[in-house]
């Protein structure tokens, strides 16, 4: 639900469900993309609301629920052609993978300061310099653009209520 003024009124201009976003390269995740602007600014009509972009450009905030499922048991194979994977993402989730690290080890940094809040469900936070974090429904966690991954090591999947903001990186 958004809510905004349009001619001095108040207004819940937006009262709407927001399908979750799932891609074949994160089996089990669901991001449902709530809200997103690249310039936080009042709309003249309490609807604006841009999303072309994953992540926030500087100045701009983006609010998410995501579910992450367990870490799988087995790691699947690398399917023989990433293209259509590579592509989906792409085309859901832009500037996502720009993000990632291209090690493997699925840790990515973003030009944002991350609120993460966890809401159900247990995760660890783990950073690229080793130190790691168990987290479970309550905990919040302020991600200030250091480079991190999720995992969920557990038997249920984690439900995270996140909320981007974007902001230039300082040299």
């Amino acid at each position: 639900m958004i809510a905004g003024e349009v001619g001095g009124n108040a207004v819940l201009a937006v009262d709407e469900t927001v399908d979750d976003i799932h891609i074949g390269l994160m089996p089990g995740a669901a991001i449902a993309r709530v809200y997103g602007n690249n310039r936080l600014a009042l709309p003249a009509d309490g609807r604006e609301n841009d999303t072309h972009n994953y992540f926030p450009e500087p100045g701009g905030a983006a609010v998410c629920i995501i579910t992450l499922p367990p870490d799988p048991k087995v790691l699947p194979r690398k399917p023989p052609d990433m293209a259509p994977l590579i592509a989906e993402v792409n085309a859901k989730l832009p500037g996502m993978l720009e993000a990632m690290s291209d090690d493997g080890s699925f840790t990515h940094r973003t030009d944002t300061v991350d609120v993460v809040t966890i809401l159900s469900g247990r995760i660890v936070l783990e950073l690229a310099a080793g130190a790691r974090k168990e987290l479970q429904p309550g905990d919040v966690v302020i991600q200030n653009g250091t480079r991190h991954r999720w995992r969920n090591p557990y038997d249920a999947p984690c439900t995270l209520h996140t909320v981007s903001m974007g902001v230039a990186r300082r040299s």
